[in-house]
């Protein structure tokens, strides 16, 4: 990716997300994140390396665009089978970004933890042929090499350090919520000596706390509840026969940003 690129308000300008020495590649998914104050993603075309040779069928699983939301899923898969999988290095996307105003944007592969709990929730994952991912050496499907992030300066100087992308927007978490439960009150039995209590009410139950959750909330109509890898796993379900199989645990509850 681009370390810094520098552009003034209303220009149009590309991005490349690039791969380096990948093995057997067949389908791949990502989230980029930016500054939605500063740039928005107006197009993209993922058709690139995993189209250069003759046998690729790619289907393009990107989100749709415009997107000005801050994060945009993008990925593609081939279905072309043992002879379409390529390896080397190469361009997964080039993306088409709109200067909206001035400011610095982080130009980010986004992979980060969520929600605090010590793991990785969402990154990029690639996924060789045979269903292997490529880079995984924890066993939950996402990239665990080296990525390179940049910044996009618009009317300005990049800046050193660089900017650090958030996490995605749209994942909200809940604390302990407490539902009361009401429990019928237990009879008082009398006995010779005492009379019956003509007056007595039921009583109240102690409150049950359950465990805190994790909710996906996106805007009204955005498909984002997804997670980066289900999409994969939906279109190459019906492609086992070439050997394509998604297998992913994804972190997870589905999370995906807004």
């Amino acid at each position: 990716m681009d370390r810094c690129i520098a552009v003034k308000t209303g220009d149009t300008f590309e991005v490349k997300i690039l791969v380096a020495d990948v093995t057997d590649i067949l389908a791949w998914d990502i989230l980029y994140s930016y500054n939605r104050e500063v740039v928005e993603v107006m197009g993209k075309d993922v058709r690139q390396i995993l189209e250069a040779l003759p046998n690729s069928n790619v289907f393009d699983l990107s989100d749709p665009v415009p997107n000005s939301v801050g994060s945009y899923r993008l990925g593609a898969a081939d279905t072309g089978g043992t002879g379409a999988a390529e390896s080397g290095s190469g361009i997964l996307a080039t993306l088409t970004l709109r200067a909206k105003n001035p400011g610095i944007s982080w130009s980010s592969v986004y992979r980060g933890d969520v929600n605090g709990d010590g793991s990785i929730d969402i990154g990029p994952t690639l996924t060789a042929l045979g269903g292997q991912h490529i880079g995984d050496t924890n066993g939950d499907s996402v990239f665990d090499g080296t990525i390179s992030n940049g910044q996009i300066a618009v009317d300005e100087q990049c800046t050193n350090p660089q900017p650090t992308a958030p996490p995605p927007a749209g994942v909200v978490v809940v604390g302990p919520e407490v539902t009361p439960t009401i429990q019928p009150a237990t009879p008082d039995v009398p006995s010779p000596e005492s009379p019956t209590p003509a007056d007595s009410a039921p009583e109240t139950g102690t409150p049950t706390p359950t465990p805190a959750r994790v909710i996906v909330d996106p805007p009204p109509g955005d498909d984002s509840g997804l997670s980066l890898s289900s999409w994969l796993i939906g279109l190459l379900a019906g492609s086992v026969a070439i050997g394509v199989v998604l297998s992913y645990a994804i972190y997870r509850t589905a999370r995906r940003p807004a």
